[in-house]
């Protein structure tokens, strides 16, 4: 692969305007239910959303209900957009 590739896969890219609005809703509301279509961005939408939440406090846990297959889809998505929080709390 390419480097420009490689530096293209590292860059992280800017949430779509849905997604910025349902953070919005979830910090507003303290939860929210995200039912969206296939590859909407919706395990990236909760990821920055638990990561501003754990910048704002570090007490309390978050939830997340997903099948159990997709459980690891929210990790690896973390880390490829470079998203940041305690794992321990969610």
């Amino acid at each position: 692969m390419n480097k420009y590739l490689i530096k293209l896969a590292k860059k992280r890219e800017a949430m779509q305007e849905h997604q910025d609005r349902s953070v919005e809703k979830l910090l507003k509301n303290k939860g929210l239910i995200l039912a969206h279509g296939t590859g909407s961005g919706k395990t990236r939408t909760i990821n920055e959303a638990i990561q501003q939440i754990q910048r704002g406090s570090k007490e309390g846990k978050q939830l997340i209900i997903t099948p159990a297959s997709l459980t690891s889809n929210i990790s690896s998505d973390a880390k490829k957009h470079g998203i940041k929080y305690d794992d321990s709390k969610v």
